[in-house]
């Protein structure tokens, strides 16, 4: 008796459509390049509180925060720096493409780092291990993390019709917090189902994996012919939100130097 002899196919054999995929090949960027003033160079930064800027209106909101002093910088290496000035003064251009690292010089343990770039999708996860890693607790305590971040009124979705109306008419400001945040105060919660994206998602999920306290703050941005604009109402909305997280710390910030600065930045107040 003859038998014939049936090869099944298998998904390991090699075949012209595998070969797409092994030529497939994942593009691998440079960690951000951190630099800091040479009495901090080869150690950590040491704070009680670290607030960041997102890109779009937290970081015009630190631009306003008077008394700071340089720490240090972080780019990423493909950050195009064409047309920058390189100011390094505490009110620096917020159509500068950087992002330095500030302290207060009424409250050392209070780091500010406002970033005036936008970070891709792809990129936002290494770049908030990198600011992590240079960054330490004060005094062996947690430290709590605050991000400032922006909405649109036509982005928000609320389940309360009252506030659907009210977000049109900033001040308007929400709340998202890790488990770890122990801190309750008079601020609604960014409901579901709104999202936190790029960076801000990037650096809540990096708190929450490893039990630090973060507070992501979102306050409404206004538009005008299709674009996004910060005003006093969305810088307004910010400071009061910080002033009950941060009862004990003072941020002087001056709206009108923003107003003045007009002429190289985007910022409409």
């Amino acid at each position: 008796m003859e038998y014939e002899i049936y090869h099944q196919p298998t998904r390991y054999a090699s075949e012209d459509s595998d070969s797409e995929f092994e030529e497939e090949t994942s593009t691998e960027y440079e960690p951000p390049i951190v630099h800091f003033i040479p009495s901090k160079q080869g150690s950590k930064l040491q704070a009680r509180v670290m607030i960041i800027g997102v890109c779009g209106g937290g970081n015009v909101f630190l631009a306003s925060v008077n008394g700071k002093k340089l720490l240090g910088t972080m780019l990423l290496p493909e950050t195009d720096l064409k047309g920058n000035t390189f100011s390094q003064e505490a009110l620096t251009p917020v159509s500068d493409k950087n992002c330095f690292f500030y302290t207060l010089e009424s409250d050392p343990s209070v780091i500010v780092v406002p970033c005036n770039y936008n970070v891709n999708d792809d990129r936002c996860f290494i770049w908030a291990k990198s600011l992590f890693q240079h960054v330490e607790a004060e005094w062996f305590v947690t430290v709590d993390v605050i991000i400032l971040d922006v909405f649109t009124a036509s982005s928000f979705i609320t389940s309360n019709r009252l506030d659907e109306q009210t977000a049109r008419y900033p001040p308007f400001v929400r709340l998202l917090q890790t488990s770890a945040a122990n801190k309750t105060i008079d601020v609604p919660s960014y409901e579901a189902p709104n999202l936190a994206c790029n960076l801000t998602a990037a650096i809540l999920n990096h708190c929450e994996i490893r039990n630090i306290p973060a507070y992501a703050l979102f306050s409404i941005q206004d538009s005008r012919h299709g674009k996004t604009i910060t005003t006093y109402d969305t810088l307004e909305a910010y400071k009061s939100a910080l002033s009950l997280l941060l009862p004990g710390t003072k941020l002087l910030t001056d709206f009108d130097q923003l107003q003045e600065s007009r002429k190289v930045s985007p910022l409409y107040l």
